[in-house]
Parts: structure tokens; C-alpha cells; sequence
């Protein structure tokens, strides 16, 4: 439960009026509070845009190995999973087998 100690801060913000009755909607149901409710969309997006970074990093490699596919270039499964799992791309010249 990583939300029993942290500190929270105040914050101020204004708000379309449709999309703070869409969370105290969610927060009556859910049972808890309009904070919680809030933080528990603002995580929902952090996590969104942390997958898609991933995602692109994985589309990036699976580009590149398609590439080296077509034009004949040996390459390694192994490799090329490991490199999408890390988020890094191949290298100028470098090449991988399959």
C-alpha cells in the first residue's frame, strides 16, 4: 500500500465540469474518496503512456529486423527480443541472425 505514506500535496485546478462528475461518479461507486478517484485515473494514464513508450520501442525493433529481413541480412531471434526487451535498437551496421 504505497498510498498509507506518502505525503500528499495540495493541489488547485480547474476542471471541464463533465469530467468531475464523471470521477465523483466513479468515486460514490467505488466507495472511495474524490482524491483517490483522481489518482486513480492519473495513475491509469502514467501507465498508458509508460506501455506506449514500450510499444514504440518494440514497433522501432520489429521495423528494423522487417528491414533486414528484405534486404536478405541474417538475423537472431534471440538477439532481437532481447534488444526489444531492453527498448534498445540495433546499432548503424549491425546485423543479426536468425
Amino acid at each position: 500500500m504505497a498510498g498509507c505514506a506518502e505525503t500528499r500535496l495540495p493541489v488547485t485546478m480547474r476542471l471541464p465540469r463533465r469530467e468531475v462528475e464523471l470521477v465523483s461518479e466513479y468515486a460514490q461507486e467505488a466507495g472511495v474518496t474524490r482524491t483517490e478517484a483522481f489518482l486513480h485515473f492519473l495513475r491509469l494514464g502514467l501507465q498508458v503512456d509508460d506501455s506506449s513508450e514500450r510499444l514504440a520501442s518494440i514497433e522501432q525493433s520489429v521495423e528494423e529486423i522487417l528491414r533486414c529481413v528484405a534486404v536478405g541480412k541474417p538475423a537472431s531471434v534471440g538477439f532481437a527480443a532481447a534488444k526489444a526487451a531492453d527498448g534498445g535498437g540495433l546499432e548503424e551496421g549491425e546485423e543479426i541472425r536468425l
